[in-house]
């Protein structure tokens, strides 16, 4: 299980890089929590899976700001 919370992880990572507006990558992280929560697994798994994403996706907005 450990491998998809670095997936996850790199998801939230890798939208916040590549989005243009500021809070894109926030709505496709949400879309990904709600699919992966409805209809893969339950919401316990899905709410871990929205944790790594959100830590990625403030890893990328870190990034995003040194850059």
């Amino acid at each position: 299980m450990q491998i998809w919370f670095i997936f996850f992880i790199i998801i939230g990572f890798l939208t916040t890089i590549f989005s243009k507006e500021k809070y894109s990558s926030l709505l496709i992280i949400f879309i990904i929590f709600v699919v992966w929560s409805e209809f893969i697994i339950n919401y316990v798994w899905g709410t871990m899976a929205l944790v790594s994403m959100l830590i990625g996706y403030f890893f990328g907005r870190l990034f995003k700001k040194n850059k």
